[in-house]
């Protein structure tokens, strides 16, 4: 073959035969295929050439030949210079000694982990891709390789890429992902946070108006809720509540302590008319020239005396185990129950007359006295009148005779029924003064009733129509 033939598929060649038995030894324990010897940098030209030999089999003089052809590798290094990975990567080929190719400053690397890896595979085995976990390169940068050998030049292909620059995108996605994860945890946190306050505010407004309304306050209303959800419902209904409730506190101081003890009792059914038997003490309580009293005075001077004159009684009702049954104009009827109801009912009214005086005492002008009338039995308490309007209170023959006797009662005195002193047996701590009075006939009953005049000891003495000199004391409760 001659000698400057240009090999096929080559851009340029320059090939020498050359016939030498020093050639000729060098060669022949080699493969019969083409061996890349050098790969060389033509500056002149800016281009790479592999130095390629190729043992012939035909012999000069007696000599083994070899054909010596220069390729030009610029298509090659154009290929892999062009690969898209290199904008982000590294793409490297080294020889067999780790000397980098297609760079013309022959850069040993010899000593990277990667290459030393890649050269201790050697030549033997399939070509494949063997790729390297992260390693540092000498000047610390860490990267990820693989690297894959070309087995017919005994070159070995290596691809790098910073670990950085590899892992950028997973990166940059985990900092969007913390950021985004941050961004919607502060919104959900704000969110919570203002929620929260929309909901505690007004349920905190609702606690507080709950909390005065236990105390007795019901003017208390739920403020600064002016929200349409269901919480601004609620308050509206909280409310209203509130109103209803009002209202029916102050219905109650229109009637006895029996008739909210009744509806108490009721339970669901609510109160129906029925009434249960039992013995009770009674008192009524008259106010003595109260006509008169009125007639001469501007009725809100008439008003306000009588609300005096009746507060102060209720009050002294309440304080001895009574119950205020109901006021009929200027009259009371309290009710007394219990194993004491009679000692209570006595010395309430003692309490009612002397408090009575004090008033009177207090201001001339108000000359009003008290006829105290008191009886004890067997009574029926219950509700009385229609499904829709009822009324719940005392009935029975000593609740007539209380009275008859309240009416028989002259100004500053008490009268009781004989019932009533038989009773005081039980021991206690009033002093309560009895004399014994002539029987007297009353409205309704066909026989003379055994009645005494009720005071107290020591200040009985200055009540009027007591006498002292005829009265027997007995200590009850």
């Amino acid at each position: 073959m001659p000698a400057d033939r240009l090999l096929p598929g080559t851009k340029q060649a320059v090939g020498v035969a050359e016939v030498s038995a020093a050639g000729g030894d060098a060669f022949a324990a080699g493969s019969a295929s083409a061996n890349i010897i050098a790969v060389d940098y033509e500056p002149k030209s800016d281009s790479w050439l592999a130095t390629v030999v190729l043992p012939l089999a035909t012999k000069f003089a007696d000599s083994r030949a070899v054909l010596s052809a220069r390729i030009d590798l610029q298509r090659i290094r154009g290929f892999i210079f062009n690969q898209p990975f290199r904008q982000t990567g590294a793409i490297t080929v080294v020889d067999k000694n780790g000397i980098k190719l297609f760079d013309t400053e022959f850069k040993d690397l010899s000593k990277r982990e990667i290459v030393q890896r890649a050269l201790a595979m050697g030549d033997g085995g399939e070509a494949k891709v063997v790729s390297v976990q992260s390693y540092p390169r000498p000047d610390g940068t860490m990267m990820l390789g693989a690297f894959a050998p070309i087995t017919a030049f005994g070159w070995t292909l290596m691809a790098e890429k910073k670990e950085s620059d590899a892992y950028y995108a997973v990166d940059m996605m985990v900092k969007n992902l913390a950021l985004w994860v941050a961004g919607g945890l502060a919104i959900a946190i704000a969110g919570a946070v203002l929620f929260s306050l929309r909901m505690s505010r007004p349920i905190l407004a609702i606690g507080e108006a709950v909390s005065e309304v236990a105390k007795g306050n019901f003017a208390v209303r739920v403020k600064d809720v002016r929200s349409k959800d269901e919480i601004g419902a609620l308050a509206r209904r909280i409310d209203d509540m509130i109103v209803q409730i009002n209202e029916r506190f102050e219905l109650t101081k229109f009637v006895s302590q029996g008739t909210i003890s009744a509806i108490q009792r009721s339970g669901a059914q609510g109160v129906g008319l029925s009434g249960r038997r039992t013995e009770v003490a009674v008192l009524f309580a008259d106010i003595r020239g109260y006509t008169a009293f009125a007639e001469s005075r501007e009725p809100e001077i008439v008003v306000a005396t009588l609300n005096l004159y009746l507060q102060e009684q209720a009050e002294l009702v309440t304080q001895h185990n009574g119950d205020i049954d109901k006021f009929v104009g200027d009259q009371i009827m309290a009710v007394f129950h219990g194993p004491g109801m009679a000692s209570d009912a006595l010395a309430c009214a003692n309490a009612i007359q002397r408090r009575m005086a004090e008033l009177a005492g207090a201001d001339p002008d108000r000359n009003l006295t008290v006829g105290i009338g008191v009886d004890l039995g067997e009574v029926v308490i219950g509700t009385i009148g229609a499904r829709h309007r009822m009324d719940f209170t005392v009935l029975g023959d000593h609740v007539n005779l209380a009275a008859r006797l309240c009416s028989a009662a002259k100004p500053g005195q008490t009268l009781a029924s004989a019932a009533v002193v038989q009773k005081l047996s039980v021991p206690g701590e009033h002093q309560i003064v009895v004399r014994q009075l002539e029987p007297i006939r009353v409205k309704g009953k066909s026989a003379p009733i055994d009645i005494s005049d009720i005071g107290s000891s020591p200040a009985s003495s200055d009540q009027p129509g007591h006498q002292q000199e005829e009265a027997a004391r007995i200590a009850a409760a």
